[in-house]
């Protein structure tokens, strides 16, 4: 009895799932204790956009082929719908968690459908991102979408102009596709392709040479001339006609098709490389100023006029997949790359704090006002958001300190007249430089005079000293006014309450030497302060740095006239030949007054 094993019919392809690539994750190998990298893949909902959320569910490729699978056979009755029911998204997650694809290790959160941020028409992989990076409410995920949408690109644009190569047939991942590509056309237009393959006792060309021979079109730059010359020598190597049975009609349409279906795709992109080449940003489709949102929708009609003009020349569905799986790849790539920035995750952790954060954020991507684009707006805003509650939390409240907790904002004393000192909780702040018109920075702790004024349920600081403390050693190392000046006479009541209250030991001698050296201030000026603020030990120190100052000054002095002294008499003895006087000798003399008298008895 012989047995016939037959073939297992091949599941049709899903029109409600899909797997969509990932990129690349460490899984366990078949060797003990070690990882390989291998591409991971996603369920998406294609009527909706919805994709299980990696943070759930992602795997290799046959399980999520298994995964789909067991997805079609079960029923929901609006599971054809672009905007299937809450009950029916609930009851796919409940199905899942029942089977045999529950995944106990990984956490999961409901997907619920967010109709504003279906409105934007990001890529189901961003969708999908979004949703996980912020979880608080939808409005919430809505806005953070619209930020990705507008900003995005900001970080993808060199990401995604390597798509280009793979538009463009200019790496072995799509230009392997070439020896396929001609082999469908040459299928479809009548012929064998067992014709164009070599076998015994039949000449033509091997696979190999086939995908060489093809690949070569690349090295004309698709220009005319060289393509003509390109043709010329594949056709006369080849033969068709002659010595075998290739179709020579059926070949030369082909080749016709082959060659415009390279132009084409060279066509789409140099269109591709103009969207994503130019990295600046340009006017937004819906909001003030300028952003990347424009971009999106010109990049979706490149990739949809690919697939359609593949799809309609029936070529192979693994040339536009590899095209969409680089795509979201370098899509993948750029957002982790842009979720490194400290701007964005401050945004994502703003957002999740609280339900109405949000507020605040949609207004600046719709309009950021003075700011140049939203983006600044947005930097700005976040800078000064941790300062909302700080100026309502007291450092008394916080257990890292009185003074200085370590980034920890917070108000340290507070007058009845509306003035406080501010504690920035650390040593460099750039809103301590905004407020105060000075560079921001400091070694130690920056603390600041600050007033509250208040009216009616509208309320104004204004800023006015501002110090860096040495809580440790206690030590004022800078006081400064507004603008880098010299504090006015008016403050001074306020920074000699700190001094006593905090246990201040000291004043940096060099506290105001910015000031001395620009001449913006005297060191009487300067002493007087000191007088007025310091304490007992305080100013003793000063009055006995001030002596040993003098000390100093006046031995210099002393030095220096010395010195000029002795210059002068040099220069007397050298520009009016002055010598010092010397002693005379009384014998000398009488033999030189000998010897001249001599002399002249002679003349006579």
């Amino acid at each position: 009895m012989i047995k016939i094993k037959l073939k297992e019919a091949k599941a049709p392809k899903s029109s409600i799932w899909k797997m969509v690539p990932i990129g690349k994750a460490a899984t366990p190998s078949g060797k003990a204790g070690r990882l390989s990298q291998k591409e991971q893949y996603a369920v998406v909902h294609v009527p909706s956009g919805m994709q299980i959320p990696t943070a759930y569910y992602k795997s290799t490729k046959n399980d999520v082929k298994a995964l789909i699978q067991f997805l079609d056979g079960q029923v929901w009755p609006d599971i054809s719908s672009a905007e299937p029911s809450e009950d029916t998204v609930n009851s796919i997650h409940d199905i899942i968690i029942d089977s045999e694809f529950a995944r106990p290790s990984m956490k999961y959160t409901k997907v619920s459908l967010n109709e504003g941020l279906e409105g934007f028409s990001l890529p189901p992989l961003l969708n999908t991102t979004i949703l996980e990076a912020v979880t608080i409410n939808a409005k919430a995920q809505e806005v953070f979408g619209r930020f990705v949408r507008d900003w995005l690109l900001n970080w993808g644009s060199n990401n995604l102009t390597e798509l280009t190569k793979y538009i463009n047939f200019g790496v072995d991942d799509t230009k392997m596709y070439f020896r396929h590509i001609f082999l469908r056309f040459y299928k479809n237009n009548g012929g064998d392709p067992k014709e164009l393959i070599s076998k015994k006792d039949y000449y033509a060309f091997t696979p190999r040479a086939w995908s060489d021979r093809l690949g070569d079109i690349n090295m004309t730059g698709l220009i005319p001339k060289k393509m003509d010359q390109w043709r010329k020598r594949f056709t006369m190597d080849l033969d068709p006609g002659k010595g075998n049975n290739i179709d020579r009609e059926i070949y030369e349409k082909t080749m016709d098709q082959f060659i415009d279906l390279r132009g084409y795709m060279q066509d789409q992109a140099r269109l591709w490389y103009g969207i994503v080449g130019n990295t600046d940003p340009i006017s937004s489709i819906d909001s003030k100023g300028n952003n990347y949102s424009s971009k999106w929708s010109k990049m979706r009609k490149v990739l949809k006029s690919v697939r359609k003009y593949l799809s309609k020349r029936d070529m192979p569905d693994m040339i536009y997949d590899e095209i969409e799986r680089r795509y979201n790849q370098f899509l993948l790539r750029s957002y982790q790359i842009m979720s490194r920035n400290r701007t964005v995750s401050k945004l994502r952790k703003f957002l999740n704090e609280d339900g109405n954060n949000w507020v605040d954020i949609e207004k600046i991507l719709k309009d950021p006002g003075k700011y140049r684009d939203s983006w600044d707006g947005i930097g700005d805003f976040l800078k000064k958001a941790k300062y909302r509650h700080a100026y309502d939390t007291m450092c008394t409240d916080l257990s890292d300190g009185e003074l200085a907790p370590k980034g920890k904002p917070c108000v340290i004393k507070k007058y009845n007249d509306g003035f406080f000192w501010f504690s920035r909780g650390g040593r460099s702040c750039e809103i301590f430089g905004e407020e105060g018109r000075n560079c921001g920075g400091g070694q130690y702790t920056l603390i600041d005079l600050q007033q509250k004024i208040t009216r009616g349920d509208q309320s104004k600081r204004s800023w006015f000293i501002g110090l860096d403390f040495d809580v440790d050693g206690g030590i004022l190392y800078q006081i400064l006014g507004f603008g880098n000046s010299f504090p006015m006479e008016k403050y001074w009541p306020y920074i000699k309450d700190f001094i006593d209250t905090y246990n201040v030991q000291d004043i940096d001698q060099e506290v105001f030497n910015y000031l001395a050296q620009n001449s913006k201030v005297s060191k009487e000026e300067i002493m007087n302060f000191i007088m007025s603020v310091g304490t007992d030990t305080i100013k003793r120190k000063w009055i006995a740095r001030s002596e040993e100052d003098k000390q100093a000054r006046d031995d210099i002095v002393d030095d220096i006239m010395a010195r000029q002294l002795a210059e002068v008499r040099g220069r007397l003895q050298k520009n009016l030949a002055l010598k010092s006087p010397v002693e005379i000798d009384q014998k000398k003399t009488h033999a030189l007054n000998q010897w001249y008298n001599n002399k002249r008895s002679k003349i006579k």
